[in-house]
């Protein structure tokens, strides 16, 4: 294209090359530091991550295989705990535990409660392949017979059974102490798991010569009869006509024991007849001669009154003599309350 004229009418050249060079530098110039530095950052960012890359893997903590043995069926046979359960659950849960049947003994024993359960197994709870098994299984236990047992005895047997056993103590006359009364529920019944027993209490004794009688009088002095030496003693005189010594029982007494002597004192041809009354009414004899005491047992349960008549036998007494008697040991024999009731009732 030509350019316009100028101020000479020369006309004047074209215009614009010149800038489209330099346009066309300055863009690849651009284009080249764009370039530059995408491959510079590319390396960069790569470089980075690479060492990233390689600071990770160095940090990371090695992983550590651990392989866990697994029990075969036959290495997971443990013994389960079957107390309580009935027979067939009980042996229904050993197979299924992995314990064969045939291995398993059943041993019956009576015991209180339910019949019929396992109350003991052999091996415990938790052992592994066990070579054999033990079952204890129950049956129905009876309430053992009492009479004449003690309380030991009977209570050894009842626990024996499983059964917990409840004691009441008291005091009866005919027991002897520690002896069985009686047991709820009676003899022969099924044995529940608590049962009940009365037990015979130790009886109270005071001696005959701690107490004053309420009629007649004998000297308390320790006396010797057929070479024994008498610490509770009662010495008595009595000749042909009988002599009574009398104590107040106040219905406390059950019992009243003792022996009836001679002093080794007297004449070897001595002797003597004692009459024991209870409320009047004659209950037992005794007659004694030197060397030869003679013990005695009475009733007196609700009595009030207890009477010694006493009368001296021999040459002696038939000359109008008087022979010396001894009431040796004489208890009075009773509840707990017996003391008491005795040292307040005028003896």
């Amino acid at each position: 294209m030509t350019g316009m004229p100028d101020a000479s009418g020369h006309p004047s050249k074209p215009t614009g090359r010149k800038p489209h060079r330099w346009r066309r530098i300055l863009t690849w110039s651009v284009i080249g530091l764009l370039v530059a530095a995408g491959l510079f950052g590319g390396g960069t960012v790569y470089g980075w991550r690479l060492a990233a890359d390689r600071d990770l893997t160095q940090q990371a903590p090695k992983q550590v295989v651990v392989e866990i043995p697994r029990l075969g069926t036959e290495d997971a046979a443990a013994m389960p705990d079957v107390r309580g359960l009935p027979l067939e659950t009980a042996s229904g849960a050993i197979s299924d535990a992995g314990i064969p049947a045939s291995i398993i003994t059943m041993i019956e024993r009576p015991a209180a409660g339910q019949p019929g359960l396992v109350i003991a197994q052999e091996p415990a709870f938790g052992q592994v392949n066990p070579p054999s098994v033990t079952l204890t299984v129950s049956t129905a236990a009876r309430v053992p017979g009492i009479e004449g047992r003690t309380e030991a005895d009977v209570t050894q047997e009842l626990q024996a059974l499983g059964v917990r056993v409840t004691v009441t103590r008291t005091y009866s006359p005919g027991f002897a102490a520690g002896t069985i009364m009686s047991v709820e529920p009676p003899v022969g019944s099924p044995v529940p798991e608590v049962v009940a027993l009365t037990v015979a209490e130790s009886p109270a004794a005071v001696f005959a010569d701690t107490l004053v009688p309420i009629a007649g009088t004998c000297s308390t002095s320790p006396a010797r009869v057929n070479g024994v030496d008498l610490a509770n003693a009662l010495t008595c005189t009595a000749g042909a006509e009988p002599v009574d010594v009398t104590f107040l029982l106040n219905r406390v007494v059950d019992e009243v024991d003792g022996q009836v002597g001679i002093p080794d004192t007297s004449m070897p041809d001595d002797g003597a007849q004692v009459a024991i009354l209870l409320d009047g009414r004659e209950i037992a004899r005794v007659r004694t001669s030197y060397g030869t005491p003679a013990l005695f047992t009475v009733k007196t349960s609700g009595g009030l009154r207890l009477t010694f008549r006493i009368r001296g036998l021999g040459p002696s007494v038939s000359d109008g003599s008087t022979v010396p008697v001894v009431l040796g040991g004489v208890r009075f024999v009773g509840g707990p309350e017996l003391p008491t009731a005795l040292a307040s009732d005028g003896n």
